[in-house]
């Protein structure tokens, strides 16, 4: 069994970078937990609700795996265990593409469309927690480095 390495406060001292770069990672895996819990009582995971979430925002647009892969940065296994899944819990469907056999559209079901609305306020009393006590000019501060870090990744 591979053994784990925790980081100390201290063992970060030398370099601030490191020590954002490092609880941003926490932020977000502790952030993580919180949906996935909220998201488990609606029978999803986090990652499942953000399928439902593309797909409801995306309604007019065809969506395929390839689509999903894409643009929530997920490998195509990956995509094709959660679609599965999502397919045999009757959330999705998929249907044959006309142009070309070997793809399929995805669409919500009615049943995802209750999941989603009953979560979306779940979702956004969770995401009002986590800023809660941050003022809005630290926010737009924060939006901004936070797309700047996003850009410079894209570039890597």
């Amino acid at each position: 069994m591979k053994r784990q390495i925790h980081l100390k406060p201290e063992d970060l001292k030398g370099s601030d970078k490191l020590g954002l770069t490092y609880n941003l990672g926490q932020a977000h895996k502790m952030m993580l937990l919180r949906q996935s819990g909220i998201m488990k009582k609606f029978g999803l995971t986090a990652r499942q609700s953000l399928i439902i979430a593309y797909l409801s925002t995306h309604k007019k647009e065809v969506v395929t795996q390839k689509t999903l892969e894409d643009h929530l940065h997920l490998t195509n296994p990956t995509i094709t265990v959660m679609v599965k899944s999502m397919i045999e819990k009757g959330l999705i469907r998929k249907e044959r593409m006309p142009d070309d056999a070997r793809k399929y559209r995805l669409f919500m079901t009615e049943k995802a469309k209750q999941v989603e609305q009953a979560s979306q306020k779940a979702s956004k009393d969770l995401d009002e927690s986590f800023y809660e006590g941050i003022p809005e000019s630290d926010m737009q501060v924060f939006k901004g480095v936070l797309s700047r870090i996003m850009k410079n990744l894209d570039m890597g």
